[in-house]
């Protein structure tokens, strides 16, 4: 019989190690870490609302089976400061005690909850978008991407062997009613690129269907809001949104006053 001409070599990189906790098949719950020669970082940590639970709505992460695993983060990085991203910072972050980097803005967010359940804030650490910075092997830098809040970024990761892009919340929208519009050039410049972790949002529309329902859906918003608030002008109108949801009260601000209507928002 004869020998296989073809042999497998065997792997020469050392393993980059991706462990999800939360927002992995879900909406809500972010929480991802990366592992590389023994050591870790954290992506976000976010908490999900959930209305079946007894005890109250708020679940976080479960992150138990990391002292198991001898895991324990060098580093937490926070993408943007919706609370699926930060809202487990408060209850987690103590069993790690590691910096924690952040934008201004998600910083400022992370510092009020901080305060609520009186935590020391001097881990706290703000950069500024498209700034570098790095844990042990890991090289990180934070890129502009836009979304539905300021300073929303996406994570580029970089090790002596791989290179990662980890989204964050990604919204292709190219008239954002706040910051700029996501730059194609300068992602495709990132090439190449080993692995992709992104948002999952919509993945299972078809490709233009998604990618319409993506780059619009705030702009389109905005009008069916306004005709909305027009048809019944001498009515107080009252909008229902998550605070932190910025580009929505954005939306309903210019809509109410293009309307000359009365609005609070709750």
């Amino acid at each position: 019989m004869l020998k296989p001409r073809v042999q497998v070599r065997q792997r020469q990189r050392p393993p980059l190690h991706l462990l999800p906790l939360g927002g992995c098949g879900e909406i809500g719950m972010n929480l991802t870490l990366y592992g590389y020669q023994d050591h870790w970082i954290a992506v976000d940590c976010g908490m999900m609302i959930r209305q079946d639970l007894p005890e109250g709505p708020l679940q976080v992460p479960d992150i138990e089976s990391l002292a198991g695993l001898g895991i324990c983060p060098k580093m937490l990085v926070i993408t943007h400061g919706h609370e699926d991203h930060i809202g487990a910072v408060a209850w987690l972050w103590p069993k790690w005690r590691c910096p924690i980097i952040a934008t201004p803005l998600a910083a400022g967010l992370l510092r009020a909850k901080f305060a609520e359940r009186e935590l020391e804030t001097s881990s706290l650490q703000i950069i500024e978008v498209d700034e570098g910075f790095e844990s042990g092997p890991f090289a990180l830098r934070l890129l502009p991407l836009t979304h539905s809040i300021p300073e929303s970024c996406s994570l580029l990761i970089v090790t002596p062997e791989y290179r990662v892009m980890h989204t964050g919340d990604w919204k292709l929208d190219p008239e954002p009613l706040i910051g700029e519009p996501t730059d194609p050039e300068r992602y495709q410049a990132l090439a190449p690129i080993d692995l992709v972790v992104g948002d999952s949002t919509n993945a299972p529309l078809p490709a233009i269907h998604a990618v319409k329902a993506k780059s619009r859906a705030h702009s389109r918003r905005r009008w069916p809001a306004a005709a909305a608030v027009s048809s019944s002008p001498a009515l107080p109108v009252i909008w229902h949104v998550f605070s932190l949801l910025v580009v929505r009260r954005r939306a309903m601000a210019a809509a109410s006053v293009c309307s000359a209507a009365r609005w609070n928002a709750w």
